[in-house]
């Protein structure tokens, strides 16, 4: 039964990911050929997201190997979720994810995302009142933070995990879309809005594919492809080299802002877009089956580090990893990662003060 229900929710991770992909496919060539929005690089990002939702499903359910690295922690108090709630409100305002992405600020911020979305596994259990609760909060924190990739993650497992998980998943996709037209100015209202949350969203997250497309100055492709593949091994050592030990050192994402801005003069689309795409555009078809291995490494990487026996976490992070780039995806990976161990950690001694401070009796009893 349980691995029927593994597979089932990993299912329900491979169709909001292929959707993402087809959505991120279909909208630049609609506009294009609609002469609505100019997209040349409309066809052939076409072909790349339709072979990506594809190769979605063809991800195993069932990993190779039995090794799970567990990081997923305890439920915390109410008090202490209220806290991280509270926290992460005002650190949002300062510091949205629309703001400056370099400064100390921005960092804080993504601590906060990490943790909240640590905070949504541990509720993926809770009874239902107290997941409508903590889906509310996410929906304020999302609106402020004006960022929804990593909260609609916190939604959708909170969502697939209740015994309304059809209805609050429409509810979860819905507020997102339309949160991505309030957002904007130009976005109108009614039947306008949701419109303009998904062309809007389609179009504008792959101009970073057309910044690719229209570039043609050389790489170092056999660096870039190296770092690409080994990402989640090399991500701790390239972080402490370009941050620490040389500014002029090249990571991965760097490659692609380099080939950008000496072609284009342009800025490596700051505000965020179809990254898994435009990484692996640059060598044209051959670029597909690369970014199908990419996929393979990175859904069994990911769902090493934060599947549990009785709930497929990791499986739910694959839009993430297809709209981000991979440095910036194993970034946030190892935030969480580092985040959840300490607070295990944390949690950990908690229960073991608990249980020297209950007489044995008690204990007896309790077992």
């Amino acid at each position: 039964m349980q691995a029927r229900s593994q597979i089932s929710h990993n299912l329900v991770a491979k169709h909001i990911a292929a959707a993402f992909a087809l959505m991120y496919g279909f909208v630049p060539f609609f506009v294009e050929y609609f002469d609505l929005f100019p997209a040349p690089y409309a066809q052939i990002n076409l072909v790349f997201s339709l072979i990506l939702a594809l190769g979605i499903y063809a991800m195993p359910n069932k990993l190779p190997f039995r090794w799970r690295l567990n990081v997923v922690p305890r439920m915390p108090s109410y008090k202490l979720t209220l806290a991280l709630f509270i926290g992460a409100a005002v650190v949002f305002h300062l510091f949205p994810w629309h703001g400056d992405r370099e400064s100390a600020g921005a960092s804080l911020s993504a601590v906060f995302r990490a943790l909240w979305l640590i905070t949504t596994f541990t509720y993926a259990r809770s009874k239902e009142k107290e997941r409508f609760a903590l889906m509310a909060l996410t929906v304020v924190l999302m609106y402020i933070d004006e960022s929804r990739t990593y909260f609609l993650v916190s939604l959708i497992i909170l969502a697939i995990t209740s015994k309304y998980r059809f209805s609050l998943l429409g509810i979860s996709v819905a507020l997102a879309i339309l949160l991505a037209a309030v957002r904007s100015e130009d976005s109108g209202g009614g039947a306008d809005l949701a419109l303009y949350g998904i062309i809007g969203e389609g179009y504008n997250a792959t101009k970073v594919v057309g910044q690719i497309h229209e570039s043609n100055h050389p790489i170092n492709e056999i660096s870039h492809l190296a770092q690409t593949f080994l990402q989640p091994i090399i991500f701790p050592a390239e972080m402490l080299i370009s941050r620490v030990f040389s500014e002029d050192y090249i990571t991965q994402e760097g490659h692609m802002a380099i080939l950008v801005g000496n072609s284009l003069d342009e800025i490596f689309n700051p505000m965020g877009g179809w990254y898994i795409v435009a990484d692996f555009i640059h060598y044209d078809y051959l670029g597909i089956p690369l970014m199908i291995i990419y996929i393979f490494i990175t859904w069994i990487a990911t769902r090493a580090v934060f599947d549990a026996p009785d709930f497929p976490f990791g499986s739910f992070f694959m839009f993430i990893a297809i709209k981000s780039n991979p440095f910036i995806y194993w970034k946030f990976i190892y935030y969480i990662i580092i985040l959840s161990l300490i607070y295990k950690l944390i949690s950990g001694q908690k229960d073991r003060r608990a249980k020297k401070a209950i007489p044995a009796s008690v204990n007896l009893k309790i077992s």
